[in-house]
């Protein structure tokens, strides 16, 4: 199982540069990081080395940190790919609240996604699945 973690916070100029700085002091790498800005609300999504420490890092300082677990499966880097895993979800009533593209390199894409069934995930996607 890989672990996302998401910082909420108020919108303001430095906060990203607040959160990766934590997390470089610490001694930890960002592999993948999503952010959107909604309302007001910024929304940092990331996927650390060392998930554990930077969610204690990002807490002990006081950011209001959401966690999840994603699946990570291994897809065909072509157009509709992704329109035929998020189909494949919605066929199995499984909801989504997360997808990334985390890698993409010599016609495969990595991708993460959290849903409300992590395991039917798994089952969908035995094929492909990496974690």
């Amino acid at each position: 199982m890989h672990r996302q973690m998401t910082v909420v916070s108020q919108d303001r100029p430095g906060l990203l540069v607040e959160v990766t700085s934590l997390l470089a002091e610490a001694g930890i790498d960002i592999r993948d990081l999503d952010s959107q800005e909604v309302g007001g609300q910024q929304f940092l999504k990331l996927i650390c080395s060392d998930y554990d420490r930077g969610l204690a890092v990002l807490t002990a300082v006081g950011f209001q940190v959401i966690a999840q677990e994603t699946v990570l499966i291994r897809l065909e880097d072509r157009p509709g790919a992704l329109a035929q895993v998020a189909r494949q979800l919605a066929e199995e009533s499984v909801a989504v609240r997360g997808i990334s593209l985390i890698q993409q390199s010599e016609g495969v894409g990595l991708v993460a996604i959290s849903s409300d069934n992590d395991r039917r995930v798994r089952e969908i996607f035995a094929d492909a699945l990496i974690n």
